[in-house]
C-alpha cells in the first residue's frame, strides 16, 4: 500500500514539474525551446493550421529534462507568425499518466 502512495506521490511530482517547464513557453517563438532541449523528435501540421513539435521527456547527456528517445512525448502546439517567419507556442500537452 505505501508502495503504491509512494508511486502516485511522484506521478504528481514528475508531472507538475513537466507542466511547470512547458508553461514558461506559451507565447515564446518555439525556437526558444529548440535552444534549451535541442531539436524536436517529430513535427507535424494539424488540418487548422497549427504545427505540433514534438520532444522526449527523458534521459539526456546534456543533462537536460528535454531529451533523446527514452521518455514520455510532450508537445508544443503552435501557430505560425507570418511576421517574424516563426512558430509561436500556444499550447502544450503531455501525457496524464507522467510515468513512462
Amino acid at each position: 500500500m505505501n508502495r503504491i502512495i509512494l508511486i502516485v506521490v511522484f506521478a504528481l511530482m514528475v508531472s507538475g514539474c513537466v507542466s511547470q517547464v512547458m508553461k514558461q513557453y506559451v507565447g515564446k517563438d518555439i525556437r526558444e525551446v529548440y535552444m534549451e532541449h535541442g531539436k524536436p523528435a517529430n513535427e507535424f501540421d494539424m488540418a487548422d493550421g497549427r504545427r505540433v513539435f514534438q520532444f522526449y521527456w527523458g534521459e539526456s547527456s546534456s543533462g537536460s529534462p528535454l531529451g533523446r528517445k527514452g521518455g514520455c512525448l510532450l508537445n508544443y502546439i503552435t501557430k505560425r507568425d507570418e511576421a517574424n517567419d516563426t512558430w509561436i507556442v500556444i499550447d502544450y500537452k503531455y501525457p496524464d499518466r507522467m510515468i513512462c
